[in-house]
């Protein structure tokens, strides 16, 4: 499901934090978190991308992890590569989100503080060449895309979110 930029969003959407394609869908236990499901994308080597909010609420977490820099597509990438862990909590429910450093990209940026208020779709940070971008949500969210879609940044509803 895609909408618009200027397109209204219902509360409880969660919209795409970059511009890739879907190439995981999982469960996963996150350490820093509860349980999660996850929707993981990949990013195309050589470019820069920005990461944006998926949701409107308050940012309860933000931390720059130190690490290696494997292949960002390696299955332990996400918890052993340098990276950020962000959580935004919303009307909704929390949604946790990490900007993942593979082996050519070493520049990851946030510009978000825990207690900040995010509007959906405001600008969180980016990274440069071919990293990964993980997005968790609730076990009991619904999930609106499937393996192999293209995902753009502030315009595709990746889940909707149970109301709280």
């Amino acid at each position: 499901m895609t909408l618009h930029r200027e397109g209204f969003v219902p509360l409880g959407f969660v919209l795409g934090v970059s511009a890739l394609i879907l190439t995981l869908l999982y469960y996963l236990e996150v350490p820093e978190f509860i349980m999660w499901m996850v929707g993981s994308c990949s990013a195309i080597t050589f470019i820069l991308f920005a990461q944006w909010a998926p949701m409107a609420g308050l940012v309860k977490y933000a931390k720059y992890h130190t690490g290696k820099y494997l292949v960002a597509w390696h299955p332990k990438s996400s918890i052993e590569n340098e990276r950020t862990t962000l959580v935004v909590e919303g009307e909704c429910g929390e949604v946790l989100f990490r900007q993942i450093a593979g082996a050519v990209a070493r520049r990851i940026r946030y510009y978000i503080k825990p207690g900040q208020t995010l509007i959906k779709g405001e600008e969180v940070g980016f990274i440069k060449f071919g990293s990964r971008i993980d997005l968790y949500l609730p076990l009991d969210a619904e999930i609106l895309v499937k393996l192999d879609d293209k995902v753009t940044g502030r315009e595709t509803v990746i889940a909707t979110l149970k109301r709280l």
